[in-house]
């Protein structure tokens, strides 16, 4: 709680996607129910995506894909999601995040 605090203090958005991933994919989790977590992770995405932080941005949608399978999401909308992240971590050539992602729709 204390980093997202600092976060917002500082105004580091530059940071804001490290942050959530760890925070809200890692940390918050154990607290709060993961569903809690979703909108926050897809935000880390964006923000990572429009930050250049392209590494911690697939962190963030790799985290939000195993939240939305494990809190019960709908599948056939999941699959969708999981396909066009991993489109998107192909082009950004994010190959470790993308061979995760594709273990959970082969």
């Amino acid at each position: 709680h204390l980093s997202i605090l600092l976060l917002n203090k500082c105004k580091a958005e530059e940071y804001r996607s490290n942050i959530y991933s760890c925070y809200y994919g890692i940390v918050r989790c154990w607290n709060v129910h993961i569903k809690e977590s979703l909108e926050k992770l897809l935000d880390g995405y964006h923000v990572g995506m429009q930050t250049g932080n392209i590494e911690n941005a697939m962190i963030n949608a790799l985290l939000f894909l195993l939240n939305s399978f494990m809190c019960g999401r709908n599948l056939v909308e999941l699959e969708r999601k999981l396909v066009s992240f991993g489109k998107i971590m192909i082009e950004h050539k994010q190959v470790v995040t993308h061979n995760i992602v594709r273990l959970m729709y082969l």
